[in-house]
């Protein structure tokens, strides 16, 4: 919760790149978030449910671009993410 008693915004940004994560790596690529950005439209109040639902706007050889709706458990737009990922060629060495 923040200063205003509900849901920091921060949460919500991290459960949307958290699903941008994983639907532009799902099919074994290995993909980076480049930009991202996210508005707000409802707050999010204690005990509410959040679900993340991600649509791939474009794929390339090279980049992807997603965006990600987070809803409440009444179905209600809390804010929508659009991100755009780098795809590597090769596999990320730790």
């Amino acid at each position: 919760m923040n200063g205003f008693n509900f849901l920091h915004g921060g949460v919500t940004f991290s459960l949307a790149d958290t699903a941008l994560a994983f639907a532009s790596n799902f099919n074994g690529e290995k993909s980076v978030t480049i930009d991202s950005s996210i508005s707000y439209f409802v707050k999010c109040n204690t005990g509410d449910i959040l679900t993340a639902k991600t649509k791939e706007i474009n794929s390339s050889k090279k980049f992807g671009i997603y965006e990600v709706e987070i809803l409440n458990q009444e179905n209600e737009l809390i804010a929508k993410f659009k991100g755009t990922v780098y795809k590597f060629i090769e596999n990320i060495k730790s």
